[in-house]
């Protein structure tokens, strides 16, 4: 869990940045992410 915020905030320029929301954020990204897949297998 750590690496993967520990990623994301090197990823976004490494900005201090809450925790919370580089979580919730990457959650949002994921969710998108998936949707995008699901939606294109579904085809």
């Amino acid at each position: 869990m750590q690496d993967l915020i520990k990623i994301f905030t090197h990823s976004i320029g490494g900005h201090k940045v809450n925790a919370r929301d580089v979580w919730e954020t990457k959650q949002e990204l994921l969710n998108e992410r998936y949707e995008f897949y699901f939606n294109k297998e579904s085809k």
